[in-house]
């Protein structure tokens, strides 16, 4: 049954079109910013940061968004800025019998998902990761929520073949000759972005292409916000004094987001997938740390093969051979 469901998760997470909805009157366009930073490992960081391109725009909920503390009944909590928007980024490296790879970690967070959706709440966010190998070169980018759902590759065009999963060829012919059909990236990196063209409401990934900076100028509404770096996360400012944006007890949930529970998820799944937390949006820890598991799949004997945390044994759970 399991093999089934690779199978397809595979047909639909391998494909992706150029959007045909671009209304620029409610689509906003997220460009990070743009200035090279003086470090040069900080270089590559900031031109591979992708373009977020949301829609409805107006939905102050379908913007992104910057965490911000509060104090409210002696507690401490969460909420997201719509009218300060931020991405926050982060380095990370992982070996494999093949080469050695960077994933450079994008991290965005929305207000939240609205009611009458399967994964309504507070505080919800998005993970862009992108692979390059150790020459540098992108080959694989990864998008998944920060509660580990909807997880979805895209190849680039400088992965090599044998690294693609069995079933990418197998289920599309076209892709059996020397030049599988998947996102171009160009070797220079200085005129254009990865841009992701995200779904309103629920904030998924319907498309994943490189965009001309010429063309991004171009839209109507545009917004240029900073990158920062991911840790800042668990350093936020409230009253003068630094908080998590994690709760940082167990009795609240170690290493979850705060006042990111998910009633529907929680009432219908909690029980059959032995998770009362699923749903809940939390930290992309290391391997072996105490924070909870980011697996990407409800199947409960699968969640350490699928954990991020061990970002090899993660690829090869859902296919690929890097």
């Amino acid at each position: 049954m399991y093999r089934v469901l690779i199978f397809l998760f595979l047909l639909s997470s391998c494909r992706s079109k150029f959007p045909t909805e671009w209304d620029s009157n409610t689509t906003t366009v997220y460009i990070p910013d743009r200035t090279v930073p003086k470090k040069k490992e900080k270089v590559l960081m900031a031109q591979l940061a992708p373009c977020i391109v949301v829609q409805k725009a107006n939905r102050s909920y379908n913007r992104v968004a910057r965490p911000k503390a509060y104090e409210e009944n002696g507690r401490i909590k969460l909420k997201m800025d719509p009218n300060d928007p931020v991405m926050f980024a982060e380095m990370r490296q992982f070996t494999t019998p093949k080469d050695t790879y960077s994933n450079y970690i994008y991290r965005v967070h929305f207000k939240k998902t609205p009611l009458f959706h399967m994964q309504s709440g507070l505080n919800t966010g998005l993970f862009v990761i992108v692979t390059c190998d150790s020459y540098d070169k992108p080959i694989l980018v990864t998008t998944v929520s920060t509660s580990g759902r909807s997880v979805t590759f895209y190849p680039t065009n400088n992965i090599h073949k044998h690294c693609l999963p069995y079933q990418f060829w197998t289920l599309y012919p076209e892709n059996r000759g020397n030049k599988p059909n998947t996102i171009y990236v160009p070797q220079v990196l200085d005129e254009g972005k990865i841009t992701l063209f995200v779904s309103k409401d629920m904030h998924k990934i319907e498309s994943v292409f490189y965009q001309d900076y010429r063309i991004l100028d171009m839209k109507k509404k545009r917004c240029e916000i900073p990158v920062e770096p991911l840790e800042n996360l668990e350093h936020l400012n409230l009253n003068g004094k630094e908080v998590s944006m994690y709760y940082i007890k167990s009795a609240d949930g170690f290493g979850y987001v705060r006042q990111s529970a998910k009633p529907f998820e929680f009432f219908l799944m909690s029980w059959w997938t032995f998770d009362p937390r699923i749903g809940s949006d939390k930290i992309l820890g290391a391997t072996g740390d105490k924070n909870p598991r980011f697996y990407t799949t409800i199947k409960p004997w699968a969640r350490k093969q699928s954990d991020m945390r061990d970002y090899h044994r993660f690829l090869m759970y859902w296919g690929w051979n890097l």
